[in-house]
């Protein structure tokens, strides 16, 4: 599985096909998912090319960074950010829980 930003569908497609012609006919059969992407408050979006991109790595990502970058944003734009972030959640049930914690 693959999983990338939207942006990057053509760079996980290609990844796919490359590992369906080099795989052994007994191996699993490989798949791509992209996400929406996420933007600043101004729309513009993460990643390494912005210079901003977030990581799970303290290293690379403060604590302090990385939760200024899902507080605000989810202060000003909740509904886009929750629903990029729940997996399971549909986009009523998500308006339901935002409009319960008065966050719009």
């Amino acid at each position: 599985m693959q999983i990338g930003g939207s942006d990057q569908w053509g760079n996980i497609l290609a990844g796919v096909d490359l590992i369906d012609r080099t795989r052994a006919a007994d191996r699993p059969v490989a798949h791509g998912l992209t996400t929406p992407l996420l933007t600043t408050a101004s729309g513009a979006k993460f990643g390494k090319s912005e210079g901003n991109a977030i990581w799970l790595d303290r290293e690379l990502t403060s604590v302090l960074d990385f939760y200024q970058v899902y507080l605000f944003p989810l202060l000003k734009q909740p509904t886009s950010y929750m629903c990029c972030s729940s997996l399971s959640a549909p986009k009523t049930q998500t308006s339901r829980v935002i409009s319960k914690c008065s966050l719009s």
